[in-house]
């Protein structure tokens, strides 16, 4: 469990630099676009850490291939939440605030077809947009801290 911990740290430490690279550059200048990054942020720590205790330490099966597998699953799967955890946070703020409407103005879509617009922003975020950064990243950094703490072990 304690290796999951630390790979989770790892993830957050890792989204918090590149955070605060796009804050410092100037390249987030909307407010949603920033909120979007820490929820992506905690969604992939949290993930990561459950993905790699469930895919090596419970198993006991540390191999690369099980690395690669729940490196790019942490990916994947954070960046669909991501998107739906914002859907989620819109329409909070939405109920209670009256604010948080869409870039058309219009109040933001139910958490139903929430599921659906999660799944198309995933999909094209991970093909045509950052996602062929966010994949091979994914899989590098569960490949490097399988193989420092293999070297640690020895």
């Amino acid at each position: 469990m304690k290796a999951s911990v630390y790979f989770s740290g790892l993830i957050l430490l890792a989204g918090a630099g590149i955070y605060l690279l796009f804050s410092l550059n100037g390249v987030l200048m909307e407010k949603e676009e920033a909120g979007i990054l820490v929820i992506g942020m905690i969604t992939a720590s949290i993930l990561g850490g459950s993905f790699w205790f469930y895919f090596l330490e419970k198993k006991k099966k540390f191999s690369y291939r099980r690395a690669v597998l729940g490196g790019a699953g942490v990916v994947t799967s954070a960046h669909f939440l991501s998107f739906y955890y914002y859907i989620i946070y819109m329409n909070l703020c939405h109920y209670f605030t009256g604010g948080c409407l869409d870039s058309m103005g219009n109040p933001p879509e139910n958490l139903l077809w929430g599921l659906w617009i999660a799944l198309q922003f995933t999909f094209f975020s991970l093909l045509f947009f950052i996602g062929w950064v966010t994949v091979p990243s994914g899989v590098l950094l569960a490949m490097a801290y399988l193989y420092f703490r293999k070297k640690a072990e020895k």
